[in-house]
């Protein structure tokens, strides 16, 4: 089966990618001072240990927060990347056919 391939169609949906983890890494900024806010701890263990949860939880977001928007980061490279490689591909087989007719 050979798969039909447009680079131009490659380079427009790495740009889409690239936009859209734009827009992610502007949300995750606009809502971290959100996320790292916690609630004071009360007299109650039960207060402290949910402050804690909360301490806990504004290590993790960033971080995940990170990969979030790493992950369509590289999507987007290697889309852009495979873009590249089919138009390589694509002048390599227009340059060898026009030897071949010759």
């Amino acid at each position: 089966m050979a798969l039909q391939v447009v680079p131009e169609g490659l380079a427009s949906t790495s740009a889409a990618v690239d936009g859209a983890t734009a827009q992610l890494a502007v949300a995750h900024t606009a809502l971290a001072p959100a996320v790292a806010a916690t609630v004071s701890p009360g007299v109650a263990s039960v207060s402290l240990l949910t402050a804690g949860g909360l301490g806990t939880s504004d290590i993790e977001h960033p971080c995940a927060g990170g990969e979030g928007i790493g992950n369509p980061a590289r999507a987007g490279i290697a889309v852009g990347e495979c873009d590249i490689s089919y138009s390589v591909g694509d002048r390599t087989a227009a340059s060898y056919s026009i030897v071949a007719m010759r």
